[in-house]
């Protein structure tokens, strides 16, 4: 994701399936936010991601949502 300025951090907006994937780590990297999630179970999820004003703002600023299957 790309990293943003003025306080603004992405953060997972709606829960996971936990039986599928789990977030394992976030880095800042260059001018990139990186999230490793670990695939722990088969099934579909979808990661939702918003951008928002600090960690306790519930608006979102910007999201992005990835739909994951694992096999």
């Amino acid at each position: 994701l790309p990293q943003r300025s003025a306080g603004r951090v992405w953060r997972v907006a709606r829960p996971l399936n936990a039986g599928v994937l789990r977030q394992v780590s976030e880095a800042n990297v260059g001018a990139s936010v990186v999230l490793v999630f670990r695939a722990v179970g088969r099934g579909d999820t979808t990661v939702a991601l918003a951008l928002t004003k600090g960690d306790t703002s519930s608006s979102a600023l910007e999201a992005r949502r990835y739909r994951v299957h694992v096999r």
